[in-house]
């Protein structure tokens, strides 16, 4: 088994129905202003015929806003975002199905994975992915454009994760894959 430890590329961003700096990773919504986090790894380091054995994606609490408990999902995008992305606009110039990125021809509308959060929650999150999904992404079966990280249900349940800027409180995907051994041929000259 192997395993891939992967920061995030440097496009990554939230969009925000309100307000709030870019650069961070905001999820959630508070009075009028919901956020959802878009966020993209390279995978051309695993070889295309790995086969998953399990996918995580690890992030850091560094801010609660939330007064509710809710569920922070993991969706697999199908647009090719871009660092202009805004609620409505998905590369800055062509808009989403639906604002803010939910429709169906801009995620896949099934979570890869996805955790409880609490009323006061601190420290790291690990969502659990799912691994042939994943797996489809790192094939090529997907683009991989990445994930959207969003709260469902929506209620003063917002939550600041540390910056995509790299550090070790970065948000991190995780990738345990094995690589199926060749197939060994036998010839018969007979």
């Amino acid at each position: 088994m192997t395993t891939a430890t992967l920061q995030p590329n440097t496009a990554n961003r939230h969009m925000a129905n309100g307000s709030g700096p870019a650069n961070d990773v905001q999820v959630g919504l508070l009075s009028t202003d919901e956020k959802r986090t878009c966020i993209k790894w390279d995978l051309s380091s695993i070889p295309a015929s790995a086969v998953v054995q399990s996918a995580t994606l690890k992030v850091k609490i560094s801010a609660d806003n939330a007064s509710v408990p809710s569920t922070l999902s993991v969706y697999r995008l199908k647009r090719n975002w871009t660092g202009s992305m805004t609620w409505t606009l998905y590369n800055g110039v062509d808009a989403w199905q639906t604002a803010g990125g939910s429709g169906a021809n801009d995620i896949d509308t099934t979570p890869l994975g996805s955790v409880a959060t609490g009323a006061s929650d601190t420290g790291w999150r690990s969502i659990a992915l799912t691994a042939a999904e994943v797996e489809k992404m790192i094939e090529g079966t997907y683009s991989n454009y990445g994930f959207m990280l969003r709260t469902v249900p929506n209620a003063n349940d917002q939550y600041s994760y540390y910056d995509l800027s790299g550090g070790a409180d970065a948000p991190i995907l995780e990738i345990v894959y094995r690589l199926l051994s060749p197939a060994i041929m036998v010839w018969d000259s007979r």
